[in-house]
């Protein structure tokens, strides 16, 4: 939180922006993406093309039989004791596998020779070239695009899975979050509710203690008081460390450091109003739009495509494998040519040389193709259903929620007015004790009741907060990402809006 001063009053949008920022699942989530998109990549990169390409230089000497040497000492220059032959090799050459499981290959072949008793026999150096096209077309196993193309089809629904998984994980940090700070403002609302009792307490032990003095009340009187402030004070005690524990636990949901935490001075914003949800309501429609807006839910749908992509690629691997080599060349011969002219390899080519083989490979049990369609087909299985339990928890939830919020705004109106005529009656019972037609119990039972009251009331407003996040969350409605950020459904929180934005 660099922005805040220390003991600043803290915003919700604050809170929400820093959990967004530094809360150390979502640091963790981030690094899943990037997991995702590094496995699209190694999927990817058997369709990479590879260039080929090699350079070689060699010199062979044979010692001369006894009769070879009388044989090139009749044709010109003593040879020496040695055959010496020199070649030069130059070799380039790609590949490339296609979606489809067609390979696809090109070699260009250049090679120069040059032996010393050919050149006594008339014959110059050897420049040759060799370019050769070669394909491979699968008739069975690792056939069509469903089958070579699925690892890299899963990969990229694994890493769609890890952006919504991504994204599913801003929105709980952004409902726990939400909700640590309504405990928050409810245990800073419980610290003034018990500061303000003990106050009143306070003041009217004070008030007793004039009129013992005065001799207008006896001093029996003020031990219920004082018993009733020594429990006000207990209460105002434990309220002071509930509120550091809710400060805590906000502060590690936004990922702030233990020595930052004098940072947070009390929370900015109140509950929201309540909103009554509109009637009728269509609950039905919202459990669509909630299956639509879901990340969880688009994330089991990802690797529900994923299981499927692998488990269609296991069937098809469960055939024989079957391939057609073709190949097609052409060889040049460059008498006397220089061993740099690599460009004069194909001259004088006689034409094209052409080959076709089919080969068939065929495992007796292929136990490993069968183990591996076996458990693709209980993923695929488990994936589904792990999504179909995910909707009905969905639709089951939305109703409960919708009337959650019903109540919940119902309930905080009621406690409303009840806390209002507490105050009402607790005023008049100051007034009847000081005029002598009430006692000092009838005080204390009534601040009794007002000060459960209130806080009754600060629990129901704290529900109906909490309720909001929860159906928003649950209807996929409190965050969105659009490009590399979060839109937060912020003002609908403060304002207590569940459905409508």
């Amino acid at each position: 939180m660099a922005s805040a001063q220390a003991g600043s009053d803290i915003p919700l949008g604050e809170v929400l922006d820093q959990a967004l920022r530094f809360n150390a699942s979502l640091l963790l989530g981030q690094q899943q993406v990037m997991a995702a998109e590094g496995e699209v990549l190694k999927a990817r990169g058997p369709f990479d093309p590879v260039l080929r390409a090699s350079a070689g230089r060699s010199r062979d000497l044979r010692p001369l039989r006894a009769d070879e040497l009388g044989l090139y000492q009749t044709l010109g220059p003593d040879p020496g004791a040695s055959q010496i032959q020199e070649a030069t090799t130059y070799r380039i050459g790609a590949d490339k596998t296609l979606l489809n499981g067609l390979s696809t290959g090109v070699d260009f072949l250049v090679t120069s020779t040059r032996d010393n008793l050919q050149t006594m026999a008339g014959v110059p150096s050897q420049l040759s070239g060799t370019l050769a096209f070669t394909f491979k077309i699968p008739l069975a196993r690792n056939a069509g695009r469903e089958t070579v193309g699925a690892e890299l089809d899963a990969a990229q629904a694994e890493h769609e899975a890890a952006c919504a998984d991504f994204q599913h994980a801003s929105a709980q940090i952004l409902l726990e979050s939400t909700l640590a700070y309504w405990d928050w403002v409810t245990k800073a609302k419980r610290l003034e509710i018990a500061t303000a009792t003990e106050k009143r307490l306070e003041d009217l032990v004070t008030e007793i203690r004039h009129l013992i003095e005065a001799d207008q009340m006896p001093r029996a009187d003020i031990e219920l008081a004082l018993a009733s402030r020594s429990e006000k004070v207990a209460m105002r005690l434990t309220s002071e460390q509930e509120v550091d524990e809710a400060r805590k636990n906000l502060a590690r949901l936004m990922g702030l450091s233990a020595g930052r935490i004098h940072e947070m001075g009390r929370p900015a914003n109140d509950f929201p109003p309540h909103h009554a949800l509109p009637s009728p309501l269509r609950e039905s429609l919202l459990i669509d739009q909630a299956l639509a807006s879901r990340a969880d839910l688009e994330a089991d749908r990802q690797r529900d495509r994923a299981a499927g992509y692998r488990l269609r690629a296991a069937r098809n691997n469960l055939k024989p494998q079957v391939d057609l080599n073709l190949s097609l060349g052409y060889t040049g011969l460059d008498e006397g040519g220089s061993a740099i002219r690599a460009d004069r390899g194909l001259k004088n080519a006689a034409g094209s040389t052409v080959g076709a083989t089919l080969s068939l490979q065929w495992p007796w049990d292929n136990s490993a193709a069968r183990g591996t369609h076996l458990a693709e087909a209980a993923t695929s299985e488990s994936a589904s259903l792990h999504q179909r339990d995910l909707e009905q928890s969905i639709a089951a939830n939305v109703p409960v929620l919708v009337a959650l919020v019903r109540r919940a705004a119902a309930q905080a109106l009621e406690s409303a007015e009840t806390v209002r005529r507490y105050e009402t009656t607790l005023k008049n019972e100051q007034t009847k004790r000081r005029l002598g037609t009430a006692t000092v119990i009838d005080v204390i039972n009534v601040e009794d009741r007002l000060n459960n009251a209130l806080l009754t009331n600060v629990a129901l407003r704290q529900r109906y907060a909490s309720a909001i996040v929860q159906l928003r969350f649950e209807l996929g409605r409190l965050v969105r990402r659009e490009g590399e950020r979060h839109q937060v459904a912020l003002p609908a929180l403060l304002q207590g809006r569940a459905i409508e934005d």
